[in-house]
């Protein structure tokens, strides 16, 4: 028999809303998929969508069987590399998630939840980090099987997606928590249509919440070419900063306007000098016992009269963590051993 090709389809179901803004389940065919049973499996399976629009909410739906629910980190990836944890090792011995919805707006959060988790709850992660993207593209759900022996099948999932015909993001950079040496890079913003500036505030803070530079998005700094917004803001420092992006912005030209960025977690990025790490991100975990290390290498001579170490990491459970400085010549600082409970 001759090959002659695989075809992969996306069940849709469409309910449209008032106000122009529609409601639309996308259901994968890219089921079902083993899980398991090795310590560390990925089971990736996808949806592609073919649509052009920008997202207002996002629910996931899940049915999965496995035997011990614990094992599973489940998250959603979006097609420009937003990952949304989901569900991240709950469950216990229990198994299964069976029709299992993650939603924001949930009254119970996962984590308080039983196998086989039927019914709503609210993600780890926060999915309206999704809200202002494109929804174009192929979005993954991932689940990674963290211990040996148990196994199962993800049976289906699908996404619930609100939508609105308004500019849809498909890019920034730099990327959200970015390291950059290059304090006098531009911001850019690139979308799935051509935006039109109306004037909303661009807001750029220093991660400590401090204001360092606000203008509208008519100002001169900010450039539109097609369908990418490029913003000329003041050399940076060495410091981390966060882009705040007001909803009156940028629409279409026909008054759909980007939903904008009103979370200080969605767009971060840090530029870095001699003395701040430059082999960043590292993984910290998941093994007891594991070490992650990271390097700052000082070309100056001289006498260390005064130190201080700042640090940012996520980490799901601080008490876990010690946390150390060792010098060039070997000396060892405790800075935080087993402190912040979970």
């Amino acid at each position: 028999m001759k090959a002659i090709g695989t075809f992969l389809f996306v069940w849709c179901f469409f309910l449209v809303v008032p106000g122009g803004v529609s409601a639309v389940t996308y259901t994968s065919t890219d089921v079902p998929k083993s899980i398991g049973p090795n310590a560390g499996t990925i089971t990736t399976s996808t949806i592609t969508i073919a649509d052009s629009a920008m997202i207002t909410d996002v629910n996931v739906t899940i049915n999965l069987n496995h035997t011990y629910d614990e094992d599973l980190e489940i998250k959603l990836i979006n097609p420009y590399g937003v990952s949304i944890e989901l569900s991240m090792q709950n469950g216990g011995s229990g198994n299964n998630y069976i029709n299992t919805v993650f939603d924001d707006e949930a009254g119970t959060p996962i984590t308080a939840g039983s196998p086989p988790f039927t019914g709503t709850y609210q993600p780890e992660g926060s999915l309206s980090l999704l809200d202002g993207w494109s929804i174009q593209g192929t979005w993954t759900l991932e689940i990674t099987d963290v211990y040996n022996l148990d196994s199962g099948t993800l049976n289906s999932w699908s996404l619930d997606i609100t939508q609105t015909t308004a500019p849809g993001l498909t890019g920034l950079n730099p990327p959200d928590n970015d390291l950059n040496s290059n304090k006098s890079t531009d911001l850019i913003i690139n979308f799935d249509r051509a935006p039109v500036a109306q004037g909303g505030n661009i807001s750029i803070y220093e991660s400590g919440g401090v204001l360092f530079e606000q203008f509208p998005s008519t100002d001169a700094r900010v450039t539109i070419a097609g369908t990418q917004v490029t913003i000329n803001p003041a050399d940076f420092d060495y410091t981390g900063y966060y882009v705040l992006i007001a909803n009156s912005a940028f629409d279409d030209g026909s008054g759909n306007y980007f939903a904008g960025i009103s979370d200080s977690t969605f767009w971060n990025f840090t530029f870095v000098g001699e003395n701040s790490a430059a082999d960043l991100p590292k993984p910290i975990g998941p093994d007891r016992g594991t070490v992650t290390t990271s390097t700052i290498t000082v070309s100056n001579a001289g006498t260390l009269l005064d130190a201080d170490v700042t640090i940012s990491l996520t980490h799901s459970y601080d008490a876990d963590l010690d946390i150390y400085l060792i010098s060039p010549a070997g000396t060892r600082v405790e800075l935080s051993t087993d402190n912040g409970g979970s």
